[in-house]
Formats: C-alpha cells, sequence, structure tokens
C-alpha cells in the first residue's frame, strides 16, 4: 500500500490533501501501530492538511479500546461505524458479526478514545425489511442516548421526492422529523 501510494503520489501535484478515507473490508482489524506507518507515509509524500479528516470504518463486531485509541494517536479524527441495522435478526441474515448492542459499546470506545467524529452507517432496503423495519432503525439511530445527545446538530437537508427513502418512508418518518420529535437541534 505505501508503495503503491509513493508511485502515484506525483498524480496529487502541489493539491493539498483535506482527506484520508480508510475503508473497504474492516480496516479496524489492522493494528494501531500499521494505520500510524500508512498515514506518516502519506505525511512525506503528501501535502497532508493540518486539518484533514482521517477517516476509519469499522465493524462494532470488531471493536477494540486500544486499537481505537491507537488510530486516534495515529491521527484518525473521524470513525465510520458499520452498523447496518439496530435489528439483531437483520444482523444475523446479513451474516454481521454484531449485534444492536456492540454498536453502542463501538461508539462509547470512538469517544473514550478521543475520536468524536463518528458516523454510523445503516442499510436500507434489505430483504425482508418493511416501512416498519426501516423507520425502527432510524429511531433507534436517532433516539439512541449513546449515539447523539442534545447538543447533536441534525442538517435541515430536503430529501428530493423521487429518492428511495423519500419515495418508501412517509415525510413524518424522516431522520429529520424523528430526530425534531426527540429534541435535537434541527440545523447546522
Amino acid at each position: 500500500l505505501i508503495a503503491d501510494l509513493r508511485a502515484e503520489a506525483a498524480l496529487a501535484g502541489a493539491r493539498p490533501v483535506s482527506t484520508v478515507f480508510f475503508g473497504g473490508g474492516t480496516p479496524s482489524l489492522f493494528p494501531g501501530e500499521e494505520i500510524a506507518r500508512i498515514l506518516d507515509a502519506v505525511r512525506a509524500v503528501l501535502d497532508l492538511a493540518e486539518d484533514a479528516e482521517i477517516t476509519l470504518e469499522a465493524n462494532p463486531g470488531a471493536s477494540d479500546a486500544g486499537r481505537f485509541a491507537a488510530y486516534a494517536a495515529a491521527g484518525v479524527n473521524r470513525l465510520s461505524i458499520g452498523a447496518q441495522s439496530f435489528n439483531a435478526a437483520m444482523l444475523s441474515a446479513l451474516g454481521r458479526i454484531h449485534g444492536p448492542g456492540e454498536i453502542a459499546d463501538a461508539v462509547a470506545m470512538a469517544r473514550a478514545a478521543g475520536i468524536g467524529n463518528i458516523n454510523i452507517d445503516l442499510m436500507f432496503g434489505l430483504p425482508h425489511q418493511d416501512q416498519r423495519g426501516a423507520v425502527a432503525d432510524l429511531e433507534a439511530l436517532v433516539g439512541h442516548a449513546v449515539v447523539l445527545d442534545s447538543s447533536t446538530k441534525v442538517p435541515n437537508w430536503e430529501i428530493p421526492e423521487d429518492y428511495p427513502l423519500a419515495v418508501c418512508l412517509p415525510h413524518s418518518h424522516s431522520v429529520f422529523v424523528i430526530a425534531q420529535k426527540e429534541g435535537f437541534d434541527h440545523g447546522v
């Protein structure tokens, strides 16, 4: 990976790099020292912006407090947690190695490690997932005290009417309406 980075670095030219994304598979299985080594190589061959967003994808079932602390020390400042669903049966059907409770544990570990910028990936349109199941996942996400707190800002995005989520979920079940009902700030 580092050899590929060095070989292709010239393609970036003099442009500063504002994002680094470790994804695909489960990069959270990498030891923190390896993530640090890769980021050191990025810094050595590219103009990595001081405020660059450095994201690492994590599977809640493979979360480890020690690795999260090592990622933060290496410069990872955003964690993308692949929850996929808060429904245990849905997670089992997907072959996921985690349950709903491990999602909250992963968020807590990330925050304890000093990673405050966290996103939770949810899948929509899963086999046998009906509208109620999708809404339940949104409600679990928004209403989960460990995932969000009352200082969380929910962007005021408009979802186009022909967007699959908007077509399948009535407006009263949008994540923004659910967030507002839970008392979260609606705006950035």
